[in-house]
């Protein structure tokens, strides 16, 4: 008596693997994207809320714009760069307001910071006036 796996049965368990395999894709992708969304929020809050110490401690008046059209953020200090990204071309950034200031002892306005994923997941960036924090939305 032979031992060992017929070719029959080989190729049943490489085919079952197969389909497992290919169902699993989409969901891994959106994993991937959704971790990417998660890093570029969490990297974005970190520099703004670094800006705002900065001011806070310093008192220097920090911008930060947000550049819809390049898919951009920049934070800058009496003409120095602090912080400068461009966001993956695979996400979308928005915001409530091109220019956002920060500068000790005045209260910033509030606004939203949007980054969105192609596949329709976001998450928002809120700068309150004492508090920023992100959320998805």
């Amino acid at each position: 008596m032979k031992k060992g796996f017929t070719f029959i049965e080989l190729c049943v368990v490489i085919s079952l693997l197969l389909v497992i395999v290919v169902a699993a894709i989409p969901s891994f992708n959106r994993l991937l994207s959704s971790h990417r969304l998660e890093k570029e929020v969490h990297q974005i809050a970190l520099a703004l809320t670094q800006a705002r110490e900065k001011s806070t401690v310093s008192g220097e008046l920090i911008q930060v714009s947000v550049d819809s059209e390049k898919n951009r953020i920049e934070i800058t200090s009496e003409n120095r760069i602090l912080f400068s990204k461009t966001i993956a071309s695979s996400f979308n950034l928005s915001s409530t307001r091109g220019i956002i200031w920060f500068k000790k002892e005045t209260v910033p306005m509030r606004a939203e910071i949007r980054l969105e994923a192609k596949n329709r997941e976001s998450k928002l960036i809120i700068v309150e006036p004492f508090n920023i924090h992100a959320m998805v939305r």
